[in-house]
Formats: structure tokens, C-alpha cells, sequence
């Protein structure tokens, strides 16, 4: 073999590892390449993979259930009536606190007439017409629609306390409700018969320039002595025998204050009132509980308007 020949020889002998080895680099690189390639779908799923394990995590929860629901207390036509349904019942009929919920005679009549109630209901089912069927499941609806509402206003609508300033404001501006009254005390004189026309012009005469006067028994006195025929009293509001017309004229009048000559039954009357006396209320310290409760409900009342009121402007309605 010649020179030539061995010289090609030694070549290929000491760089065909290397190539080798480049070679198995290159395909090391293309597996790492294409390893790397399939592993960024995996990155890109960690998202859903993580929102699938959140659903199936909710999924593994218990489902809800109430206090006793899963207790069977009996079965009508394979229909279940629960302990719940025995608890809530007799809290519906003789309220929460009441002693006889745990009496055992109290509960097993309670229970059959849960049955008895469950086994008529079925039997309408059977019976009941679409139209009626539609009716009943519309009025359902409305229920449910109650008891959230009353719900959410439980929940929602919390009242503002009832304040010492706004039980102090209350009690001044209404005094009447806590003993406070004006009393007014009239002079009136009435003539006894029917007069005639000289006595009545008299009569007038003498009211027109002595009516004003402070001194009523004076006044009447004079009219007596002008030889007319009247009658002098003090009367008040509270006076049964005060005729109504009378009664709507003189609750009118300003403090000594005359009333104009009323004629009724064929006799003259005209009224003064004399004096006002004012009785104060109750004090305050003495009715304050009382004030505190009959506002309460009041403030009650202003929270729902406003949680109403909150409710409506973040939903969209839309009258049709």
C-alpha cells in the first residue's frame, strides 16, 4: 500500500469518532430541541389544568344540606318528610323558644300532620289541571320571592340607632303624645228667648261698644240692667251640652278674642275666650324608653327605603 493510501487511512481512523460524536451531539441537540418544544404546550396547559383541578375540587365538596335533612322521619309514597321539615314546622306553629317543641306527643302529632299534609298535596298532583298546576307553581314563585326579599332587607336593611338627640327632637316636637295640653276657658252669654226688634237693637247696641272689654260680668250686668233677656257662663271645650256649630266657631279664637254674634235656635250667642293654661308634658327622663321604641320601627322603616333604593339603581329594569 503507498504512501497516499495510508495517509487517507489515518485521517479516516482519527476523525471518524469526532464526527461520530458530533453526530451524536447534533441528534442530542434535536432530541433536547424537540423535548423542549413539547414540553412548552405542557406550560401552556398548567393554566387550564390548574382551573379543571379547581372544578373538580368543587366538585368533591359535600353538597349542601340542612340541619336534619338527611334524617328520614317518614316516607309517603316515597317521599321523604325529614327531621328538618318536623323542626321547622313546629317553629312555624308554636315559635322557636316554645317549651312543647320538645315534648315527644307534641312532635308525633306534629309528624302526622306532616304526613296527612303530604299525602293530600300528592293527591291533587294526580287531579290538579294544567292551568291550576301553572297557577299554584306562579304562586310559588312569588313566595320564594317573598321570603328572599325578606331576607335580603334582614340582612341588608340595618337601621341607624335611635340617638338621645332624636328622642329629644321627638319629644318637643310632640308634647300632646306625652301629656301636654292647652286648656281653654270661655266666657259666653246667650240671651234666653226669642227678642224683639227694640230689644235685639238694644242688644246689638251694647255688644258693639262693650264686647271688647276685659270684664265679661261687668258687660253682663249692664246688658241686664238694658233689661235684656241673657244668661252668663264659663264654658270649655270638653262641655257636652256646647252645641257643634258653637264648638268649630270658638276653637278659632285668639286669647281674649270675641267671637261674632251667633244666632241659633232663634237666641243670640257670643263667646270670649278668656284664658289658655298650658299643663307641660310628662318629663322627658320618664318617657324616653318609650320614645326609643316607637322610633325604632321608624328607622326600620327608613333603612329598607334606603336599601330599596340601593338595590334598584345597580340592576338594569326595564318597564314594558
Amino acid at each position: 500500500m503507498n504512501n497516499k493510501h495510508y495517509l487517507t487511512l489515518a485521517l479516516l481512523i482519527c476523525f471518524f469518532p469526532i464526527a461520530l460524536c458530533s453526530g451524536c451531539s447534533e441528534k442530542k441537540d434535536e432530541n433536547s430541541t424537540a423535548s423542549s418544544q413539547q414540553s412548552n404546550p405542557i406550560q401552556k396547559d398548567a393554566g387550564s389544568d390548574s382551573k379543571t383541578q379547581k372544578k373538580q375540587n368543587i366538585s368533591n365538596k359535600p353538597p349542601v344540606m340542612l340541619q336534619g335533612d338527611d334524617v328520614v322521619m317518614a316516607t309517603v309514597n316515597d317521599e321523604k318528610i325529614t327531621l328538618f321539615d318536623l323542626e321547622f314546622g313546629l317553629e312555624r306553629m308554636l315559635g322557636k323558644t316554645n317549651p312543647k317543641i320538645k315534648d315527644t306527643k307534641t312532635r308525633k302529632n306534629a309528624l302526622k300532620n306532616l304526613v296527612l299534609s303530604k299525602t293530600l298535596a300528592q293527591e291533587y298532583e294526580k287531579e290538579i289541571t294544567p292551568e291550576e298546576k301553572l297557577r299554584i307553581d306562579k304562586k310559588i314563585k312569588l313566595y320564594r320571592e317573598e321570603l328572599l326579599v325578606t331576607e335580603y332587607l334582614r340582612q341588608h336593611a340595618r337601621p341607624d340607632p335611635v340617638s338621645d338627640e332624636l328622642i329629644e327632637r321627638y319629644y318637643y316636637e310632640h308634647p300632646e303624645e306625652y301629656g301636654s295640653q292647652t286648656l281653654q276657658s270661655y266666657e259666653m252669654i246667650s240671651t234666653t228667648r226669642q227678642m224683639d226688634a227694640k230689644e235685639k237693637d238694644i242688644f246689638l247696641a251694647v255688644l258693639k261698644y262693650g264686647a271688647q272689654t276685659d270684664d265679661w260680668d261687668n258687660f253682663y250686668r249692664t246688658l241686664k240692667r238694658r233689661g235684656c233677656p241673657v244668661v252668663y257662663r264659663k264654658i270649655n271645650l270638653n262641655d257636652k251640652s256646647l252645641h257643634k256649630t258653637i264648638r268649630i266657631i270658638i276653637k278659632k279664637l285668639a286669647l281674649k278674642e270675641v267671637s261674632p254674634v251667633i244666632p241659633m235656635n232663634n237666641r243670640l250667642h257670643i263667646v270670649r275666650l278668656e284664658k289658655e293654661m298650658t299643663i307641660p308634658p310628662k318629663p322627658l327622663r320618664e318617657v324616653e324608653d318609650a320614645i326609643r321604641r316607637s322610633l325604632r320601627p321608624i328607622q326600620l322603616k327608613k333603612a329598607i327605603k334606603i336599601a330599596k333604593e340601593q338595590v334598584l339603581k345597580k340592576n338594569t329594569i326595564i318597564y314594558h
